[in-house]
């Protein structure tokens, strides 16, 4: 930690806070609807940038919380175990009266009195201490938090009137950067609004031109593959080119994504080889995601959630491509899926598409308005998303100021900090003499019991 502003103390974080660990239960006991005698019970998907307190709660009977375990205003939520060390740390404070507590996979970190709450929490939630905690935190099968850990975190405190003054500051910068970020999520949406009216336009344009066929009627092939496990093949660290539905993506594959068969594998299934020209549409899970297969992706194979459609005229299938990406047709397939757990579309709907049969002026203008407007939305989105992660460089920049002493001003006629955590030291104190302790009857001797001979 860097040399502190005059008046400010580092501690560890177990001589301003409590850390208490979290709510056990019979999992059996638990349900996932509100009912009398019992309490809700805070996860670490609850945690975002602020408590989630509607939904993916679990209820548990009363008696399984104890009182300390019970939600007060101002506590400190923390993913403390878990097996994404991604998870592991991240924080969010209650801000409200709220009737409840937290599962044994979260700890609260529980501000002392005189402590301000807001000042703890926006120091935990800061990304020094994140990766201090994830580093901490890591694990084989499980990244887990230990109090220790939690206790020896040092924090830089100011003092009190000081940490007000820099909670305002937070929160005022804070309430800039929310704005942003919602002008920003403004203008995504409005990119891909303008990106869909002038495909829409467009489509409908050449759909007035053109007669429309049924995708079978123009093509010699619809298919799909095989996952190579399931006919006794496996995969392979390198060979032949795999295409799974996350392998699609802009209308390409993405190499880096594609899993590798064998030769021998790639030979056996026959069916499912990928040619140049191809169409390429996913039909199971994520639908109606699109490639147009080039020469550089061959050779190369692909799984039964993926359907293939080779056309008759190889020429034409830049504009199916085109067409199948753009909202008529994404509109039809995301109506045409079925199935109860996994969304599906069969290759007989496939077949049954209808596309406009253009002549080749219409055609190819058709996919250079289709082109350009996706390369434009596409450069605003992508400009879009790093103005986004500027703001979260921005969010780190400004706690780092924060508790470094540079965000709000300092006062000299403030009380130093080390009188604080003095004062708080003393009340802690005093606070454990006074807890009454539950009286115990004296344990009766034991005799010895010998045996007679």
């Amino acid at each position: 930690m860097s040399k502190l502003p005059s008046g400010w103390m580092a501690t560890p974080l177990e001589n301003v806070a409590d850390v208490i660990r979290g709510v056990t239960y019979d999992k059996k006991e638990a349900i996932s609807t509100p009912k009398d005698g019992y309490l809700p019970i805070l996860r670490a998907t609850n945690i975002g940038a602020a408590l989630d307190l509607e939904s993916q709660m679990v209820y548990v009977p009363q008696r399984y919380v104890k009182p300390t375990q019970r939600m007060r205003s101002g506590d400190i939520v923390v993913a403390a175990s878990s097996g994404s060390a991604s998870v592991v740390g991240k924080s969010a404070q209650l801000r409200t009266e709220w009737e409840g507590g937290f599962g044994a996979f979260c700890a609260v970190v529980r501000p002392a009195a005189g402590m301000s709450a807001q000042y703890l929490a926006h120091f935990v939630a800061g990304p020094s201490v994140r990766r201090a905690w994830r580093d901490l935190a890591q694990g084989t099968n499980i990244n887990n938090l230990k109090g220790a850990d939690f206790a020896g975190t040092v924090i830089p405190i100011a003092p009190r009137p000081e940490q007000e003054r820099i909670v305002a500051a937070i929160e005022e910068q804070f309430s800039r950067l929310e704005a942003a970020v919602e002008a920003l999520r403004k203008a995504r949406r409005l990119a891909q609004t303008w990106q869909t009216s002038v495909l829409d336009r467009s489509a409908a344009q050449l759909a007035l031109s053109a007669p429309m066929r049924a995708v079978g009627d123009l093509a010699s092939l619809v298919t799909k593959g095989t996952t190579p496990t399931s006919v006794g093949f496996g995969f392979e660290a390198a060979g032949v080119r795999f295409v799974k539905v996350e392998s699609l993506q802009d209308g390409r594959i993405i190499h880096d994504r594609c899993s590798a068969v064998s030769q021998m594998t790639h030979d056996a299934l026959a069916r499912s080889q990928l040619a140049e020209h191809d169409v390429l549409v996913s039909i199971a899970g994520t639908l109606g995601t699109v490639a147009l297969v080039r020469a550089e992706d061959c050779p190369a194979n692909t799984n039964q959630a993926i359907a293939l459609i080779r056309l008759k005229d190889p020429g034409y299938a830049g504009v199916l491509a085109a067409w199948l990406r753009g909202p008529v047709s994404q509109r039809a397939l995301r109506l045409g899926a079925k199935g109860v757990g996994m969304n599906n579309l069969t290759l007989q709907q496939i077949r049954d598409l209808e596309v406009p049969v253009a002549s080749h002026h219409a055609s190819t203008s058709f996919r250079e308005v289709e082109a350009v407007t996706r390369e434009i939305a596409t450069s605003l989105v992508q400009t879009i998303n790093q103005m986004t992660r500027r703001v979260s460089n921005l969010r780190a920049a400004i706690l780092s100021a924060a508790f470094s002493g540079n965000l709000a001003p300092s006062d000299p006629a403030d009380e130093p900090a080390k009188l604080l955590l003095d004062r708080i030291a003393s009340q802690r104190e005093a606070s454990k003499h006074n807890t009454p302790t539950r009286f115990r009857e004296p344990r009766r001797r034991r005799t010895k019991v010998t045996h007679e001979r």
